[in-house]
C-alpha cells in the first residue's frame, strides 16, 4: 500500500517528489513524465491536509491496482487557469472489481482539468462523497465488444457533496449515472456509451447533453423518480424505464423566449402571453387530443366521455405521432402567463431561467417507454393591440420567438399591416 500525506514542503506532492522521496511501489519510466504504479494507493490519512498534483504525466496502474481519496485529501489532474484546465494528464486503471474512489467523505476534493480517466476493464469506477469538479476532461473505458457488462461506467451517488461536470467528454463506457442533480452539468457528451445518461433511482436534471451513438440514450432506472432532460443537443432516439409507476419517467425540456414587439420593434410591456397545451396520443390507428381537463386518468373512461377527440388536423401527420401511446395524467390548461413569470405543467412548476420559460415536449412513462409529445396554442393580448393566436406548435429544439403585434385602429382609419393569419411570429 501507497499511503501518500501532507505536502511537499507545502507545495502539492507530485509522482517525481513523491518518488524521490518514496520510491516503493512505484517505476519512474521518463522522469517527471511516465510512471508506473504498482500498490494500491490512498491519498490522505483522514487527517492530515494532504495535496497532490499531476500534470503533463501519463500514468499506469498494474492491473487489479486503483486510488481512493480520503478526508482532508486534495487530488488534481492538470491545473486550473481561468475557468479552464490545462496541463492535463492520462491515468489509466485497470481495477479487478467495482472501486470506490470516494466514499462518503466530505472534505476530499478531486478536480479533473484537462486530463483522462481510462478505465481498461469492466467495472465501475464510483465517487459516494466528497466534493467533485471535472472540466474539459475525458472519461473513457474499452469497449469489448462483449454487450452490456464489457465496459466501465462512471457512477456518482448522493453523497458528494458537490458535483461539477463542464465540457466533458464520456466516451466507450457503459453509462454515466447520477443519483444527484449536479451543480452544473454544461457541454457534457456521451459518445458510443451502451447507455448514456441514467437517473439512478433520483430526481435528476441535466442540461444540454449531446449523445451520440449510444445502444440507449436516456435510462430511468425505477421508482418514483424522473429523468429532466433540458435542452439536449441532439434529439432523444432511445429511452428506457425500469418501472411501471406512473411517477418513473423521462421528460424533455427546451427553453422558449417569446418577445412581443410592436410595428417599430420595441418591447410591448405587459403582453398577456398564454401558452396552452393540448396532449396528443395514438390509439387504434387514430390521432386524439386532448381538449378539457380530466376527471381521470383511465384512457378508455376519458375516451367514452368525450375528453378525447380525433384531431383531423394532426391525423396524417408526421410519424412520431403514429408511434405514441396513452400515458397517465393528461390534462389541458394554461401553463405559461406572462405576468406571472410562471411555468406551470404535468411536471410541476418551475420558475424562469433568466427570463425564458422552459417548456416540456415529450414525456416517457412505463417499461414499455410509452410516449407523449405535447403541442401548443400561443395568444397574446394587449390593450391598443391586436390579438393574436399561433397553434399547432411543436417544440423540438430551443426557441426566440419574435411577435410583432399590430396596433388596434377603428375601421374608419387607414390601417396599416394586420397581425392574423397573414403576419405570424418566425421561430429563430
Amino acid at each position: 500500500m501507497i499511503t501518500i500525506t501532507g505536502t511537499n514542503s507545502g507545495q502539492p506532492w507530485t509522482w517525481q517528489s513523491w518518488y524521490a522521496a518514496n520510491p516503493a511501489g512505484i517505476s519512474e519510466v521518463v522522469p517527471g513524465a511516465v510512471y508506473g504504479i504498482h500498490d494500491q494507493v490512498t491519498f490522505g490519512d483522514g487527517v492530515t491536509a494532504t495535496v497532490f498534483q499531476s500534470c503533463n504525466e501519463m500514468v499506469w496502474f498494474d492491473d487489479g491496482m486503483t486510488f481512493n481519496l480520503t478526508e482532508q485529501a486534495t487530488l488534481a489532474l492538470g491545473e486550473l487557469a481561468g475557468d479552464w484546465g490545462i496541463n492535463g494528464s492520462f491515468w489509466s486503471l485497470g481495477p479487478a472489481a467495482s472501486w470506490l474512489l470516494m466514499a462518503y467523505l466530505d472534505t476530499s476534493v478531486f478536480n479533473v482539468y484537462a486530463s483522462r480517466l481510462h478505465i481498461r476493464t469492466n467495472n465501475r469506477t464510483q465517487f459516494y462523497g466528497g466534493q467533485i469538479t471535472i472540466l474539459n476532461s475525458v472519461l473513457s473505458s474499452i469497449f469489448h465488444e462483449g454487450g452490456i457488462n464489457d465496459r466501465a461506467g462512471f457512477y456518482f451517488y448522493s453523497p458528494c457533496e458537490s458535483l461539477v461536470l463542464r465540457k466533458v467528454r464520456i466516451e466507450n463506457a457503459l453509462v454515466l449515472s447520477l443519483s444527484l442533480t449536479p451543480d452544473s452539468f454544461e457541454q457534457i457528451h456521451c459518445h458510443r456509451c451502451y447507455n448514456g445518461v441514467a437517473a439512478n433511482s433520483a430526481d435528476v436534471t441535466v442540461q444540454g447533453v449531446e449523445l451520440t451513438s449510444c445502444d440507449v440514450e436516456l435510462i430511468q432506472t425505477g421508482l418514483a423518480a424522473c429523468l429532466e432532460v433540458d435542452n439536449p443537443q441532439t434529439p432523444i432516439q432511445t429511452v428506457a424505464i425500469g418501472s411501471n409507476d406512473p411517477a418513473a419517467r423521462v421528460v424533455e425540456l427546451f427553453d422558449c423566449l417569446i418577445e412581443a414587439r410592436d410595428e417599430s420593434g420595441a418591447a410591448v410591456a405587459s403582453a398577456l402571453v398564454t401558452l396552452r397545451q393540448s396532449h396528443v396520443v395514438a390509439y387504434d390507428s387514430t390521432v386524439y387530443r386532448c381538449r378539457v381537463s380530466h376527471t381521470s386518468d383511465t384512457f378508455y373512461a376519458d375516451l367514452a366521455a368525450g375528453y378525447w377527440v380525433v384531431d383531423s388536423e394532426i391525423e396524417n401527420a408526421p410519424p412520431w405521432r403514429a408511434a405514441m401511446a396513452y400515458v397517465a395524467d393528461q390534462y389541458d390548461g394554461g401553463i405559461f402567463n406572462g405576468a406571472s413569470g410562471l411555468l406551470t405543467n404535468g411536471e410541476g412548476l418551475a420558475l424562469w431561467n433568466d427570463q425564458t420559460p422552459r417548456i416540456p415536449a415529450r414525456r416517457w412513462t412505463t417499461t414499455s417507454e410509452w410516449q407523449e409529445r405535447w403541442v401548443y396554442t400561443l395568444t397574446i393580448a394587449k390593450a391598443g393591440y391586436e390579438s393574436l393566436a399561433i397553434s399547432s406548435i411543436d417544440f423540438d429544439r430551443p426557441r426566440r420567438w419574435r411577435i410583432p403585434l399590430s396596433c388596434y385602429r377603428p375601421r374608419a382609419l387607414p390601417c396599416g399591416p394586420s397581425v392574423g393569419s397573414a403576419v405570424s411570429g418566425a421561430f429563430v
